[in-house]
C-alpha cells in the first residue's frame, strides 16, 4: 500500500511525522521487534534515519522459472518453457503464482474446460493475446504501469476459467470481496442470507454454491484462506486474503464501475448484517467489531466521500448508518482520532452525496462527533456541536424521542463538567432522567447513563453522599442485568464512586474501588478512559498515609503515556504534570 509522510490517524498530533518517528510508523520499544511497510513510496526522506528502505526487484528469470515449476509440480511443461513464460510475465511473483496456480487446476480439474489454457506454453500465448508489451520490457526494469498490466491479464485469465465452470459466480464473489478492505475478511460472518441471495449479482445462490465459488478462488490461487490463532469465536478464525495488486485491478473492474450500487451496496449491506443486535458499545461485541471495523470504514467512505457517485439513495443512507454505529465502536474503544476522521468528512460534505445537515441521518454523525469532542474533554465543541444537534432532533422527532433524549443527555454532561454550571446541568438532567423512565424504563441501560451523570453533578455540587448512594444502585442494577464489569459506563460509574467515597475520607475503600476498575477495562493502558482512571488511581494513593512514593511512580509512567499520545494542552496532561512538578517539589531529598 502507499503512505504519505504525515497521518492524523489514532491520537497522535496532527502534525505527526513518520520521517521523525511521531506517526504511525514508530521505533519497536522492543529490541528484537521489526517493522515491516510495503509501499510504492521509495524516497528515504519520507521514512527517517531509523528506517531502512529496500527495493524488491522481480524475481530473474532462472528463479522465476524455479517457481513456476515447484507450484505447478512439474504439470506446466519443460524448463526452457518456464523461462520462457517467466521471462514473458516480467518475474512477477504475482503474476507467476497466479498463472501456476490456474496451469495447475485446469490439469487437475475433473471439469472439462472450454479453455485452450493448458501448460506454459498456451498460458503464454493467452497473455500475449491481451497484453501490448514493449520489447525488452520484463525483468528489473519492468514499468510499474506494465506490471500491473500484466497482472491484471493474468487474474482475467483465471476470472474467465471460473466463468466457464459451474462456478461463475466466484468471479462476482472475488469482486465484492475487493470492494472491501485489504484486511483480512472474516467470510464466515459476511456470506449469509439474506444480502446475498436478495442481490442481483447471485441469482439463485444457495450455500452450497457459495462453498464452491469460494473453492474456485481458493483453486485458482485467487483468495488466501488461512485460520487466526488465539481467536475464540470460530467465525472470526477463519478468515481471506487477496493479495494488494489483485485488490487494486478488480476496483478498477468496468462491471464494477458500471454497478457500483449492487457491488457496494452489497458490501455494505453484509456488514451490517454481521452486526445486527451486536451494540458497538459493549466489550463481549468488540471482537467482531474488530475484525469488520476496516472493511464498514473502507465501504462507508468509497460509498460517500469516494468516486463511486452511487445514484441509489438506499445504499448511501445503508453506509452512513454503518459509519454511524462503526463511529460508537471506535468511541467505545478509545480509538477517538479514527472516529472523528470518520465523521467529520461525512458531516462537512454531506450535501455532495445528497444530504442536508439537519437530516436525521446525519444528525446522528453529528451527535457522536459531540461524544467525540465530549470525550476529548473538548467541552465548549461539545457544547455548541451537541446544542444545535438537540435543537434539530427536538423539531424533527420531538423532545422525548429516544433520540433526542441521547443527545440532551450528551449536552448535559458537557455542560457539567464546566466548571460552576452544574446546577445548570442537574435541572436537564433530572427531567431527562424523568423522560427515560417513561420511553425506556427505570432499569434500562441509557436510563441508568444518565442517571450516572447525575451522580457526577450531584458530587460536584458537594452532595458525596448522595453521590455514593446513587452509584452504588447503579451497580447493583447492573449486576441484577448481568452486565459485563467491563461495560464503558459501568467502569466510568466506578471511577464516580471512587471520587465520592475518597471526598469522604474513605481512601481504602475507594483504592479497592478503583482498582477493580483498572482490573476489568478492555481498552489498552494508554486509552483515554483508562488513563483517566489511572490518574484518578494516583490521587487515591496520595490520600493514604506512606503512599506518596507510589503515587509519584504511577504518575510519571501516566505524563509519560499521556505525553506520547495526546496533544500538549490536552486538559489531563496539564492536571497530571501540574501534580507531579508539585509532588516533587514536596519530595524529601
Amino acid at each position: 500500500s502507499s503512505t504519505t509522510p504525515t497521518t492524523r490517524s489514532g491520537s497522535a498530533p496532527a502534525t505527526a511525522q513518520v520521517a521523525d518517528g511521531t506517526g504511525w510508523l514508530r521505533r519497536p520499544q522492543n529490541a528484537n521487534g521489526t517493522v515491516l511497510v510495503t509501499s510504492r513510496v521509495r524516497r528515504q526522506q519520507t521514512w527517517g534515519e531509523s528506517s531502512a528502505v529496500h527495493h524488491v526487484v522481480p524475481l530473474g528469470e532462472d528463479d522465476g522459472a524455479s517457481m513456476l515449476l515447484e507450484r505447478t509440480g512439474g504439470l506446466g511443461g519443460t524448463n526452457e518453457q518456464a523461462r520462457r513464460l517467466s521471462r514473458q510475465l516480467g518475474g512477477l511473483p504475482l503474476a507467476l503464482r497466479h498463472a501456476a496456480d490456474v496451469i495447475r487446476a485446469v490439469s487437475e480439474s475433473q471439469i472439462s474446460l472450454d479453455s485452450d489454457v493448458r501448460d506454459f506454453e498456451t498460458f503464454g500465448r493467452a497473455v500475449a493475446a491481451r497484453v501490448d508489451a514493449a520489447p525488452g520490457q520484463a525483468g528489473p526494469d519492468l514499468s510499474e504501469l506494465l506490471g500491473r498490466e500484466i497482472v491484471e491479464k493474468v487474474c482475467g485469465i483465471a476470472m474467465d476459467l471460473l466463468s466457464s465452470q459451474e462456478r461463475a459466480q466466484a468471479a462476482s464473489l472475488l469482486k465484492v470481496f475487493a470492494c472491501l478492505s485489504i484486511a483480512p475478511v472474516p467470510y464466515r460472518c459476511l456470506l449469509g442470507d439474506p444480502p446475498l441471495s436478495q442481490s442481483p449479482l447471485f441469482p439463485g445462490i444457495t450455500p452450497a454454491r457459495t462453498h464452491a465459488a469460494l473453492a474456485g478462488l481458493e483453486e485458482f490461487g485467487l483468495v488466501d484462506f488461512y485460520e487466526r490463532e488465539g481467536v475464540a469465536e470460530r467465525d472470526l478464525a477463519h478468515v481471506l486474503t487477496l493479495h494488494p495488486v489483485v485488490h487494486g485491478v478488480l476496483r478498477e473492474d468496468p462491471e464494477v464501475r458500471d454497478r457500483p450500487a449492487d457491488y457496494y451496496g452489497l458490501a455494505v449491506r453484509m456488514v451490517i448484517r454481521a452486526t445486527r443486535h451486536r451494540n458497538p458499545d459493549h466489550p463481549a461485541n468488540w471482537p467482531l467489531w474488530a475484525a469488520l471495523a476496516p472493511h464498514a470504514l473502507e465501504v462507508s467512505r468509497a460509498c460517500l466521500l469516494g468516486e463511486l457517485k452511487l445514484s441509489d439513495r438506499t445504499v448511501r443512507t445503508e453506509a452512513l448508518e454503518l459509519a454511524r454505529l462503526t463511529a460508537r465502536y471506535l468511541i467505545a474503544t478509545g480509538l477517538l482520532g479514527p472516529a472523528y476522521d470518520l465523521v467529520l468528512p461525512m458531516v462537512e460534505r454531506c450535501a455532495s452525496f445528497g444530504f442536508d445537515v439537519d437530516d436525521r441521518e446525519i444528525l446522528g454523525l453529528r451527535h457522536e462527533q459531540g461524544r467525540i469532542h465530549l470525550d476529548r474533554e473538548q467541552l465548549s465543541q461539545a457544547e455548541e456541536v451537541l446544542a444545535r444537534v438537540v435543537l434539530a432532533r427536538t423539531r424533527i422527532l420531538g423532545e422525548d424521542h429516544a433520540d433526542t433524549l441521547a443527545s440532551r443527555h450528551k449536552l448535559a454532561r458537557a455542560i457539567n463538567e464546566q466548571e460552576g454550571r452544574e446546577a445548570e446541568a442537574e435541572e436537564m438532567l433530572r427531567s431527562i432522567v424523568e423522560a427515560e423512565n417513561e420511553v425506556r424504563g427505570r432499569e434500562h441501560y441509557d436510563t441508568l447513563v444518565v442517571r450516572h451523570t447525575l451522580a457526577r453533578t450531584m458530587r460536584a455540587l458537594g452532595r458525596h453522599a448522595e453521590a455514593e448512594a446513587e452509584a452504588w444502585q447503579i451497580l447493583d442494577i447492573s449486576r441484577r442485568n448481568h452486565w459485563p464489569p467491563s461495560t464503558p459506563e459501568i467502569l466510568r460509574v466506578r471511577e464516580t464512586l471512587t471520587h465520592a467515597l475518597l471526598d469522604q475520607g474513605r481512601a481504602t475503600e475507594a483504592e479497592q474501588v478503583i482498582r477493580e476498575a483498572l482490573r476489568d477495562a478492555a481498552q489498552p493502558a494508554d486509552s483515554n478512559m483508562v488513563m483517566r482512571f489511572r490518574y484518578t488511581f494516583v490521587l487515591v494513593l496520595l490520600g493514604i498515609v506512606g503512599r506518596t512514593p507510589e503515587a509519584v511512580n504511577e504518575l510519571k509512567a501516566l505524563v509519560r503515556d499521556l505525553t506520547r499520545v495526546v496533544a500538549p494542552e490536552h486538559p489531563l496532561l496539564v492536571q497530571a504534570r501540574a501534580l507531579l512538578q508539585k509532588l516533587l517539589r514536596e519530595m524529601p531529598g
